[in-house]
């Protein structure tokens, strides 16, 4: 099973809402759609809640970019990787939207690619951008 993980973002409608609602950044989501059509299921990842169900309903918080020190950022992919074996998904092939430092925890711990790897914002919205046009001329 092909699963996506896409990084939350720090621009937040006001909750409570479904997490996949809530992180409101056009980066967020346009890899959220990105993932729906693409894998048989996808999660949301935060620094704060680890691993988010999209439909799991959440408050607004303020989400940090990165933990500050390298134990709490290996605590932060230990907890996510006990997330996913809790669900018995860890033996799965992910695809990280992710930001950099995440990926760079969860890519030695999973099967994973990053397909948006050295992509700056812009490219990675205009790749989902193209991506979309493209299915609809198809």
């Amino acid at each position: 099973m092909n699963i996506g993980l896409v990084a939350a973002s720090l621009e937040q409608a006001e909750g409570p809402l479904e997490a996949e609602r809530l992180y409101a950044s056009q980066l967020f989501q346009y890899s959220a759609d990105y993932c729906r059509r693409h894998y048989h299921r996808w999660f949301i990842l935060s620094w704060e809640h680890h691993l988010i169900h999209p439909e799991t309903v959440i408050l607004r918080s303020e989400e940090v970019q990165a933990c500050p020190t390298p134990a709490e950022q290996r605590r932060w992919a230990d907890a996510v990787l006990g997330c996913l074996r809790t669900l018995r998904l860890s033996d799965e092939r992910f695809f990280l939207h992710a930001d950099p430092v995440q990926a760079a925890l969860l890519l030695p711990m999973l099967d994973a690619v990053w397909p948006t790897r050295g992509l700056s914002e812009a490219e990675q919205l205009n790749r989902y951008k193209f991506h979309f046009r493209d299915m609809l001329i198809h």
